[in-house]
């Protein structure tokens, strides 16, 4: 993401650009971060998504997601936050912020 603090809350946002940090340091590329936490493709063809529900509350919000890439289908369940900002990516899947902030303990 070139800018992670337009999709993603703040805590995680700074995570994410740490990681590309590291990235264009280093060359190496966090596990969290070798494909599009999104719609979890590495390569794009004609991406495409339906949403399939929404569950929101006054402060967060759960949405599935398919998104279609070279014709496969898959579900994603993305939570969301309300931030100064608006709506923000707190988790996708219940595992992405969890992968990102274990990238960080990585030397």
């Amino acid at each position: 993401f070139a800018k992670p603090a337009e999709s993603f809350e703040p805590e995680l946002a700074a995570a994410i650009t740490k990681l590309d940090e590291r990235t264009q340091t280093t060359g190496t590329i966090a596990a969290s971060q070798d494909a599009d936490p999104i719609c979890n493709c590495q390569d794009y063809g004609a991406v495409s998504h339906s949403i399939d529900s929404v569950v929101i509350d006054e402060t967060k919000a759960k949405a599935v997601v398919t998104f279609t890439n070279f014709g496969k289908a898959e579900k994603r369940t993305i939570d969301l936050v309300t931030t100064a900002e608006g709506w923000r990516i707190f988790d996708i899947d219940g595992s992405y912020r969890k992968a990102v902030f274990d990238d960080l303990k990585q030397p």
